[in-house]
């Protein structure tokens, strides 16, 4: 429980909470797939989230829409040929915001302290 005192799990939460609504509204409309917006989430859970994280997500949102697959498409066939570009442009996806935060946190490093110097 240690693990989970103050608000830590927030952050997860919000973006598990986004990735369920996303694959809500992905299983309600018929006519076409939203597998785009899983990136919404997932950019945010990048943004906030560990590494780890971020990458474990993207198998949830690749799973959550394999799971809502099947009402559009009735082949009962595996659907690689969308999974497969999916979890690569969601991998590719986080894997900049991540860099991107890298390097935003690795400038912001010398410039705090040399303003706490001064």
């Amino acid at each position: 429980m240690a693990a989970l005192s103050g608000l830590a799990w927030l952050p997860l939460a919000l973006v598990l909470g986004a990735v369920s609504a996303v694959a809500y509204a992905d299983h309600l409309v018929v006519s076409i797939s939203l597998v785009y917006l899983y990136i919404l989430p997932l950019a945010v859970g990048a943004i906030v989230l560990r590494t780890k994280a971020s990458y474990g997500l993207i198998v949830s949102c690749v799973l959550f829409h394999d799971c809502v697959l099947p009402a559009r498409y009735q082949s009962g066939r595996f659907e690689s040929v969308t999974i497969c570009p999916q979890f690569y442009a969601s991998a590719l996806g986080v894997y900049g915001i991540q860099r991107d935060m890298q390097q935003r946190r690795r400038l912001q490093k010398p410039f705090s302290s040399s303003v706490m110097t001064s």
